[in-house]
Formats: C-alpha cells, sequence, structure tokens
C-alpha cells in the first residue's frame, strides 16, 4: 500500500538517490559489450549487470612492491578487482616529502593483476598511491611507504 505522507529518513533519501543514478547509468551502460558479454555468460540482464556494478566499487586486494628497490626500470604489481571490470589502474610514486617523483598508469597482465614499470629513482623515502578505477568511474585507492 502506497502512503502518500510517508516521511523518508535521510539513510532511505540517499538511498533512493543512489538507485536513481545507477539506474541513469545503466540505461546506457547496458549495451556496452563487456556487459553484453558479461550476460550472455550469466544469464543476468545486462541493465540488472550495470546496475550492480554501479554499487560495487573496485578493489585493490594486493600490492607487491617485491621488485622494486626504488630504481627505474623495476617492476611493481597490483591486484585489483571488480564485480564487472577494472577499468584502469594509475600509480603515483613520491619521496617522504610528498614531492611527486612520478605517475603513470598500470598496463593488465590479465583479468585481476596490473604491473607498472617505474621510470624514475626514488632513494630513501618512498610512498606509492594506487588508484582502481571501474568502468562506472568509482575509484579505489591504497598507499604504500617504507
Amino acid at each position: 500500500m502506497f502512503a502518500p505522507n510517508r516521511e523518508f529518513s535521510a539513510a532511505q533519501k540517499a538511498h533512493q538517490q543512489a538507485f536513481r543514478q545507477a539506474a541513469a547509468y545503466a540505461k546506457t551502460a547496458k549495451n556496452g559489450q563487456v556487459y553484453l558479454e558479461k550476460a550472455e555468460k550469466t544469464g543476468q540482464a545486462p541493465y540488472n549487470l550495470a546496475v550492480r556494478d554501479w554499487f560495487n566499487k573496485p578493489q585493490i586486494t594486493e600490492l607487491d612492491v617485491s621488485g622494486w628497490n626504488g630504481q627505474a626500470g623495476q617492476p611493481t604489481r597490483i591486484r585489483a578487482t571488480d564485480d564487472i571490470q577494472v577499468t584502469q589502474v594509475s600509480v603515483v610514486i613520491s619521496d617522504g616529502d610528498g614531492t611527486v617523483l612520478e605517475q603513470g598508469k598500470a598496463l593488465p597482465m590479465d583479468t585481476a593483476w596490473w604491473s607498472y614499470m617505474t621510470t624514475a629513482h626514488a632513494n630513501g623515502s618512498r610512498r606509492l598511491l594506487v588508484t582502481a578505477q571501474d568502468r562506472p568511474g568509482h575509484k579505489a585507492q591504497t598507499t604504500w611507504q617504507n
């Protein structure tokens, strides 16, 4: 039964707004190749997959710096996942004072792992800021510091 005078809480209003945004995203994204392919494999509607994707942010689950000792030309590996697809992973390397030494995009290795090859020397204290982005544009970040 519909209650026209019902008062919604702030949390309920926020969720309603979020669902409107997810629905608007899904209307335009549902015909995207990645949603169509996933729909074929799972039997779910592309629209529903796009709505779900909008609500699920990517995650950075592992950062492997074992091959990097601060020299140029050394790899860092990032494991980034999402329910549909991580579209981009970027890396910012700074020194202990916060001065950016380099930044760039990691390259995909497979469905979960990305690789970033350093281009500058980073002596002393180093900090990595890694950002993963999914198809709807949501971001996840993690940092590493020595």
